[in-house]
């Protein structure tokens, strides 16, 4: 089912940076530039999620370190074999 979502949106993001690329008739120094800034964004957007996760550590100051931590929460369900034994 991931796959369904991922290899089409992997597809048409290709396409439209060829097509970007071709459009502003871009050089390489300028496809690094906007390379880099959408993968920055990436990873700034991609902390909300990270920093989220429990840290497990013996020091109870160590917990209040992440700055996001309760911000966004992706609760966990059930999933048998995974966070639940079969029945």
């Amino acid at each position: 089912m991931l796959g369904g979502l991922v290899i089409p949106c992997g597809c048409g993001a290709s396409y439209l940076g060829g097509h970007l690329i071709k459009h502003y008739r871009m050089r390489p120094p300028a496809i690094l530039k906007i390379s880099m800034l959408w993968v920055t964004l990436s990873f700034i957007f991609s902390l909300a999620f990270m920093v989220n996760q429990q840290i497990y550590s013996f020091h109870p100051a160590d917990r209040n370190v992440l700055i996001f931590s309760k911000q966004v929460y992706c609760p966990n369900h059930d999933f048998a074999g995974v966070t639940t034994p079969y029945r």
